[in-house]
């Protein structure tokens, strides 16, 4: 298994992926992160799973047609904690 980018981010097994919550104090934040990371998802055409429940979103992310993490999953989680800096309090 890879090492996850970052802090925050855990890996987990069956499948081998990704994984981390987001946490807001705010609902306009939460919504603005959410529409961000759904456009970066457009944008690079590889998408995580997201749980929506405020004040919190846990994202996993994997490729998979391997079910493994791979550099594109890693590189993935890099930019949404970039995206999350953005919005942190």
């Amino acid at each position: 298994i890879k090492r996850p980018p970052s802090l925050g981010w855990k890996t987990l097994e069956n499948p081998n992926r990704l994984t981390r919550i987001f946490k807001f104090r705010s609902e306009e934040k939460f919504n603005a992160f959410v529409l961000d990371v759904l456009e970066h998802q457009a944008e690079t055409g590889h998408h995580g799973r997201l749980t929506v429940q405020y004040p919190q979103v846990k994202i996993d992310v994997w490729t998979h047609t391997l079910n493994d993490i791979t550099e594109v999953d890693l590189e993935w989680a890099k930019a949404v904690n970039e995206i999350y800096e953005g919005y942190n309090e």
